[in-house]
Formats: structure tokens, sequence, C-alpha cells
């Protein structure tokens, strides 16, 4: 019923909406993370390899927010703020030559003739099923995701896999794909800058340089009851054992869990770029998250706690077996510990090297500057 009700809004929103094409398409290119949740992903570094190399001088830029007061710092004369499904949202997203976005929305503003829309979606590597292929999705979210889904012109791919099985099977798209990586992830490869990045993190949760840091950072459930929490006190004892310095836990919680709070650790969720916490993070603790994807690159310690993983299989499915990933899989505490017991980090890099040869990365580091050549060759 809910997917229904969702379906004829959308259907009815258009109807209303379309007087708003007799507006002319303005220079302007739009951005939005997370249906206006926030300031990060890929849009985020798209725009600041547009604004920091002076790409597209003669466009203005449009973010949307569903909390616009908070982003107020990034109003200049080349930049607009609104708020996310607001009057003045649905004027940009009808004139804006582009509008690039990190997830597949509703298609109720009508695009017209001219117009380009990105889609860089939120994750990269390819591990989860998602959009139509995912086991427990209606039939009518399925339906309503292939026709929002038409309005993509441009879909960035991370790797060849992500490419034939995301965005052609599971997305069934058949437009342009630019192949050229995650913009998110050229930071992972600028490493003079990741000395900085993690002070200022560190700095953020007053946590001493010396100690080792950890960021747990599990995905989105369907059913969370399902989930067998980590031993915290246990864990620590491990890690310090298994890397000799005291440990500190980042907690940070997928979008849609932004209310998960757990006792003990530091709260990151509110840290809106995650490839910060992923820089400062020496290990990352995490399940069937694509930050996996992001982190690998960075060949440090991750472990895969999945104590829900058959549940988890029967209920979203898997693209590639996760036991075929390269990282240790624990689906209990007693896995985990063991797993940090015997990690050796020379056999982990070897692994993450396959990882990205069996996946096909695209990954180079050049992601948000071949998105600008893109838009100065082929829209501008």
């Amino acid at each position: 019923m809910k997917e229904s009700i969702k379906t004829i809004l959308m259907y009815l929103a258009r109807l209303i909406l379309q007087p708003l094409k007799l507006f002319p398409i303005k220079n302007y290119i739009m951005f939005c993370t997370n249906s206006g949740a926030g300031y990060s992903c890929n849009p985020k570094y798209i725009y600041l390899y547009l604004i920091n190399n002076k790409k597209v001088a003669n466009y203005k830029f449009i973010w949307c927010f569903k909390n616009p007061e908070k982003y107020k710092f990034l109003e200049n004369e080349n930049t607009i703020i609104c708020k996310y499904r607001g009057i003045r949202y649905y004027y940009y997203k009808v004139v804006s030559k582009v509008y690039i976005s990190n997830s597949i929305e509703g298609n109720e503003v009508p695009k017209k003739k001219g117009q380009i829309r990105i889609q860089t979606w939120h994750g990269g590597g390819s591990y989860k099923k998602v959009a139509i292929a995912e086991k427990s999705k209606s039939d009518i979210y399925k339906k309503r995701t292939k026709d929002n889904v038409k309005n993509t012109d441009v879909f960035i791919s991370s790797s060849k896999i992500f490419t034939d099985e995301v965005i052609k099977n599971n997305f069934y798209y058949t437009g342009k794909i630019l192949e050229i990586g995650m913009p998110r992830n050229d930071i992972l490869f600028e490493h003079e800058k990741h000395d900085e990045i993690r002070k200022k993190v560190l700095d953020q949760y007053n946590i001493d340089e010396n100690k080792f840091v950890v960021l747990y950072a599990p995905t989105w459930r369907y059913d969370e009851s399902k989930l067998e929490e980590i031993n915290f006190k246990e864990l620590k004892e491990h890690l310090e054992r298994k890397f000799g310095k005291e440990v500190e836990i980042i907690y940070r919680a997928h979008i849609h869990m932004q209310k998960n709070k757990i006792s003990g650790l530091i709260n990151g969720s509110n840290y809106e770029d995650m490839q910060d916490l992923l820089i400062a993070a020496d290990a990352l603790i995490t399940d069937y998250s694509s930050s996996i994807w992001d982190y690998s690159f960075l060949y440090k310690p991750c472990f895969l706690f999945c104590p829900d993983l058959n549940y988890y299989i029967e209920n979203r499915g898997f693209i590639i077996d996760i036991h075929e990933w390269g990282f240790p899989v624990c689906e209990s505490n007693e896995s985990l510990m063991k797993q940090i017991d015997e990690f050796d980090l020379e056999s982990f890099k070897r692994n993450m090297d396959k990882h990205h040869n069996m996946l096909q990365s695209y990954e180079t580091g050049k992601a948000s500057e071949n998105i600008a050549k893109y838009l100065e060759e082929e829209v501008v």
C-alpha cells in the first residue's frame, strides 16, 4: 500500500508541475546528495573540483538541502542554496542545464530537452543487490524505479562489474555510462592530504594522535533485530593486543539509522564526510557496506561483521559471493576476535589487489577531473 501511494503521488506531482516547463533552461548546475540530506559524497567532490579549478566558469551552482540554514557557508557569488523540495528547488531543477545526484529520485519534476541528469550513485565496487534486483522489493517499487531511472542521461561507474551488474542488470539502465571511478574516492589517492585530514577528525573528537582509531560503520538493514551486537570490551582488548596501541572506536550510523547510538563509543554519525573518517581510521569494521570499496584503496585492516549473513542473503542477496571479496568475514563475536588475532596485513594487501582486479576497478583518482572534461566538452 505504501509503495502504491508513493507512485500515485509522484504521477500527480508530475502533472501539477508540468507548467514549470515553460521556464527556459539556464546555465545552472544543480547538486543533490542523499535527497537533500547533506553536503557529501560524489556531488560534493565534483562541485569542489569545479570550484577550485575554475571549470565551467560561466555557470552558477545550486545546492539543495532539507536543512538549508545549516549550509549557509556554501553561499557565494557562484553558489546558491535552496530547500530540498521547496518552491525554489522545483524552479531550479526545471531550469538547470545539469542536475547531479547520488541517488535515484522520483521524477516528478518534468525534464526538458537539452537538460542533462547525471547519476553518480552512492556506493562503489559491486556487492549487494540493489533496486530492481533486491529480493524483497515489491513489483510496484520496481516499476517506479525503472520509471525514475529513465530520466538519467549519464551514469558513473566505479568498476566493470558495477557497470554490468548494478547499472545494467539492477537498474535496467541502457544510456551513457562514464567508466571513470567515483569522484569521492579521488581524495583517497591524494596521500599528501591524509595527515591533515586525520588531524582534523581526531581534533573533532579529542582523540590522541597516538591511539589506534577504529571506525565501526554498519550498513542499513530492513530488520535490525537480526543483528547481534559486537562485544566492544572484548573487541578493544583484541585490537590493542594485536596492534600494540590504545584503541578508540568511532561509531558512524548509516544515514537511515541516525537515531542509533552505542554506549561507550564515540558518536561520529553527524560527521557528514565519510571519506574523512575512512582516511582517519586505522581500521574499519563494517558488513555489507560499499564503504569497503573506498577503504580498500587505503590498504588498511578491514573486517566484515555479519552475524545476520544468511538472513541478508535470503532477503537482499549479493552480486558476488561475500567470501570472494577478500575481506575477513565474521559471523560471530568469536569469529571476529579470531580474525583480528590472526590478521596479516601483507596478505590482506594482496587480497585487495585481487579484489580490484576481480571487479575490474576504474578508480584512478581522476574521476572529478573527468567529469569536468565531460561537462566542458559535451554540455557547456
